[in-house]
């Protein structure tokens, strides 16, 4: 990969960062954005060494704006990379409507489990000293998250289809 392709990688994920931590996070409903994730999600699909670029750098950005110990919005990231393209190579043949809403899901959904359970570790491990409390509101956010993050990937999908 050139440096001038990593370096634009870097800006852009920045300024996603910047946007989704300052801007997005006070609308009610695309405070459940997560550009990085809708972006890495496709691009899981679409080129998995730029995509784990991303989950890395991503990550690492993430992380600073985080209450986590370092290294589990990289991990979260970079795992979901591994898991969309498992299911990429193995289960889905051709990159269609479908397959994107599937692969979206299922990305966002890893993502929301993994750091789940990544709260209740470092809870119950004294590292944080809160826990997210499971009840309607939680899973209300959860499906929220899916339905936004599912369509900002479509968003990209249909950008690129003529590419694919």
């Amino acid at each position: 990969m050139k440096i001038i392709n990593i370096a634009a990688s870097v800006l852009l994920i920045f300024f996603l960062i910047i946007l989704q931590t300052s801007f997005f996070s006070n609308w009610e409903y695309l405070s459940r954005l997560n550009l990085i994730l809708g972006a890495i999600i496709f691009l899981s699909v679409k080129n998995y060494r730029l995509a784990l670029l991303w989950a890395l750098i991503g990550g690492l950005f993430l992380d600073l704006f985080s209450f986590f110990p370092f290294g589990v919005f990289i991990l979260d990231l970079i795992f979901s990379v591994f898991i969309i393209n498992f299911l990429v190579k193995n289960f889905f043949s051709h990159y269609s409507f479908t397959s994107i809403i599937i692969l979206s899901l299922i990305g966002v959904s890893f993502y929301n489990i993994f750091l789940l359970i990544a709260s209740q570790f470092f809870y119950f491990t004294r590292i944080i000293n809160f826990s997210p409390i499971l009840d309607k509101i939680y899973f209300l956010n959860f499906g929220w998250q899916l339905v936004i993050n599912s369509l900002f990937i479509l968003f990209l999908f249909f950008l690129a289809k003529p590419k694919l």
